[in-house]
């Protein structure tokens, strides 16, 4: 697990998977990241099971959970959302063939785009958040880990 939360990271760099290539959980939440081009070197991490990107400007775009979810076809949660088939099916037909869209990486210039409504409520990003911002041990990391692993959303007060 890599826990990277509340950075000013805006990218990702080639060659993570020959330093980490047993990682299955990162998390990024809040940091800088605009551009889906800008996720392609996740492709690499081949064991990437668990990945949160909560908080990020590239949450935004219109297409962000479907390129996600092409690119990392292995994924069972992305910010802390289960990925459903049905899902994994659209993406493959949005981006699995030759003329599938290009997608912008931190060189081009940001568009505006809408906001896609998948996965949690603000409600619950808000909670997760919460629960990483407040984690203080180890210990507390594993339990809300687990809890998001079984698709469990944390309570505020916990």
């Amino acid at each position: 697990m890599l826990l990277l939360n509340n950075n000013k990271i805006t990218r990702i760099a080639t060659g993570l998977a020959e330093s980490l290539p047993n990682l299955d959980t990162i998390i990024l939440a809040n940091n800088k990241i605009a551009n889906l081009g800008d996720l392609d070197p996740l492709s690499e991490l081949t064991s990437l099971r668990v990945l949160s990107l909560m908080g990020n400007p590239v949450t935004k775009k219109t297409e962000y959970r479907l390129y996600i979810i092409h690119k990392l076809p292995k994924l069972k949660l992305l910010d802390f959302s289960k990925i459903k088939k049905a899902e994994r099916e659209l993406a493959h037909k949005r981006f699995g063939s030759a003329n599938a869209p290009a997608v912008e990486s931190s060189k081009d210039e940001e568009s505006s785009t809408p906001v896609v409504n998948y996965g949690p409520t603000e409600a619950e990003k808000a909670a997760i958040r919460n629960a990483i911002k407040n984690a203080k041990s180890p210990e507390e990391i594993q339990r809300l880990d687990a809890l998001l692993q079984q698709g469990q959303i944390p309570k505020s007060n916990q």
